[in-house]
């Protein structure tokens, strides 16, 4: 929350040295109340510090802004102390619990609290450690910013700073993990409303001690490297755009793939919209198809097991993961074509169902969806699991693949064309995971059977041949099983 003082205009005064009257002490700016309200805020300020800090105003804001509203500006600053270090965090990991946590003797650096004016220059907060002065600058067409929940981060992260300053991670003591975990992480920019600065150490250093690290400083520490986030309310850049160098994303990557078997459901989300991002490059030893494919394997055969395979490869229905979303991307063709000749090779109806049931589901264009089934057809087995698996994943728009250009060019694919249709009838329940979602498809099924019943209608050798084809693949429990169809065209 920031408190906002003097709204003349909401922006930067331009560059250029900066130019303050003569400052004042604090006890000595009001007059009655307006006194009693400033000596009321330093009393509390004094009490959160646990010391005394001597606070000077300049006369030119206090001749701008006046003293009531100075004084709120004390006050403000004392919460925030009370914030940061004397409460309780309201999360159970994040930054606020590493500065509660490590951050306290810090406030005692502190010597006194500036507020000034600038003729010129931006409006910022600034921290020299070594005089221990705390400055916060408003320039004449600005607003003066205290921004409650960043003041003393900047005091931290400066107390800290030649403690860790080129330090090499691999020397850092267990008791210091904290403190470094605090240091690496992004600090507040001193110009008020803009992006906190990241640290460019933070994804080298980062995986050196995490496996060192536990609690929330762990947590805290996996949420910044796959950018989720630390718990509050503090936004955090994404993974991808931490990782600018190769060296950055070639450490991310060894420490992902070492960490991946111990992070949260919500964690593996976050990594698997970093590794299989659709607009972004391969990330170095981390080939996207290659581990997708894996753990698609392993998401087919061992579908209750907790971890990367049942986050990313899932299995529940409508489940539309990043890895999903990576193959159903528009520029993705390749991939598609890749994961189209592995399940060939594969002769493996579990991995066919999972894979094909979802990335049929996550492509938005029915053209990408056409020639999926297309690069399937030269295994009858594989594409009757994929056509049925098309028929579930629309049914939703209560339309299904065209069967007709099948039935009639593609006479090798008929009997897996019914195969399709029974596989539907039997499994649409699973499939879909939604009543209503397998009436849809299990409807779409009995409608594509009555229109292969009135194409082959057109001569005797095709209902024959569909005759023979349902007698084999449809039971008489099916819904798809048409007695007075089969009565009157095949003769029983």
């Amino acid at each position: 929350m920031a408190l906002l003082l003097t709204a003349l205009a909401p922006c930067a005064c331009g560059g250029g040295s900066m130019s303050s009257g003569s400052l004042l002490p604090a006890d000595h700016v009001g007059q009655g109340p307006a006194a009693a309200r400033m000596h009321a805020a330093l009393d509390a300020l004094t009490l959160e510090m646990g010391h005394p800090v001597e606070v000077r105003i300049d006369r030119a804001l206090i001749e701008r802004d006046g003293a009531p509203a100075l004084a709120d500006a004390v006050g403000t600053i004392a919460r925030d102390v009370h914030r940061t270090f004397r409460e309780a965090p309201a999360y159970t990991f994040g930054k606020d619990v590493l500065l509660g946590a490590v951050g306290l003797p810090a406030l005692a650096t502190v010597r006194a609290i500036e507020f000034r004016y600038a003729v010129v220059g931006d409006s910022r907060r600034d921290f020299d450690p070594r005089t221990g002065i705390v400055r916060f600058t408003s320039c004449a067409q600005c607003w003066l910013m205290i921004d409650e929940g960043e003041v003393f981060e900047n005091v931290v992260h400066d107390w800290l700073a030649p403690r860790f300053d080129g330090r090499d991670a691999a020397t850092i003591a267990p008791g210091d993990l904290d403190a470094f975990v605090l240091h690496l992480l992004p600090i507040p920019s001193p110009i008020p409303n803009t992006a906190s600065v990241p640290d460019p150490r933070a994804v080298d250093e980062l995986p050196v001690v995490y496996p060192r690290l536990s609690g929330p400083t762990r947590t805290t520490a996996e949420h910044y490297l796959l950018g989720m986030g630390d718990g509050g309310e503090r936004s955090l850049p994404s993974a991808r755009a931490l990782l600018a160098t190769p060296r950055e994303k070639a450490a991310w990557v060894a420490w992902y793939l070492a960490a991946a078997p111990g992070l949260s459901d919500d964690e593996l989300a976050a990594a698997g919209r970093a590794v299989f991002d659709p607009d972004a490059d391969p990330l170095p030893g981390l080939d996207p198809f290659a581990y997708a494919w894996s753990l698609l394997v392993a998401a087919a055969h061992q579908p209750a097991r907790h971890g990367q395979a049942s986050v990313l490869a899932c299995s529940a229905a409508g489940c539309v993961s990043p890895l999903y979303a990576y193959f159903a991307a528009p520029a993705r063709l390749e991939a598609r074509k890749r994961l189209a000749a592995a399940l060939l090779a594969a002769k493996d109806d579990a991995l066919t169902e999972l894979a094909l049931l979802h990335v049929l589901g996550a492509l938005a264009d029915d053209r990408a969806r056409d020639d999926l089934l297309v690069d399937l057809e030269p295994s009858g087995d594989t594409w009757a699991i994929a056509l049925a698996c098309a028929i579930v994943s629309r049914a939703r728009s209560l339309r299904g693949p065209d069967l007709e250009p099948i039935w009639e060019a593609r006479r090798d694919l008929r009997a897996s064309t019914v195969r399709a249709l029974a596989y539907v009838a039997v499994n649409a329940q699973r499939l879909a995971g939604d009543g209503t979602v397998a009436n849809w498809a299990l409807g779409i099924a009995v409608q594509d059977m009555r229109t292969l019943e009135h194409l082959a209608a057109k001569s005797h050798a095709d209902e024959q041949e569909l005759c023979t084809l349902v007698a084999r693949e449809i039971t008489p429990q099916s819904p798809l099983f048409d007695k007075a169809w089969l009565a009157g065209s095949c003769g029983r």
